[in-house]
């Protein structure tokens, strides 16, 4: 049987129930790279990634030597271990509101977590 080794990463959407109203992550801030969801799946290690670009106002990142790059990425990790239910649905066009990020076949994937996610932040 061979291994599974799964590495894809995709544009992504994020989105949410609060307070029972529809919340939505499309575009980040700064608008220089797109929000991605990446699956890694192997024989030691298995995670969805959400990876959202941000701008850090008034931090100097340690390579950027002139001040104006202060951009970095949050990580957001859903183990599977804490996933109480998964379901995906496929259609040809997405919800309005993702129409002008994603023109075409567009795959939902829906998280009931058992926990909160585990969020990397830049030091």
């Amino acid at each position: 049987m061979a291994d599974i080794n799964i590495n894809n990463t995709t544009p992504a959407v994020i989105g949410w129930e609060w307070n029972d109203s529809a919340c939505s992550l499309i575009e980040p801030d700064p608008k220089f790279s797109d929000i991605t969801l990446t699956t890694h799946f192997d024989k030691t290690c298995s995670l969805f990634e959400l990876s959202v670009p941000v701008k850090i106002k008034d931090i100097r990142l340690k390579d950027d030597k002139g001040g104006e790059n202060s951009v970095s990425t949050l990580i957001l990790r859903i183990c599977p271990s804490t996933v109480d239910t998964f379901s995906f649905a496929s259609t040809t066009t997405g919800s309005e509101s993702t129409r002008p990020k994603f023109t075409s076949y567009v795959t939902r994937l829906d998280f009931q977590l058992s926990k909160s996610l585990d969020v990397l932040v830049p030091a």
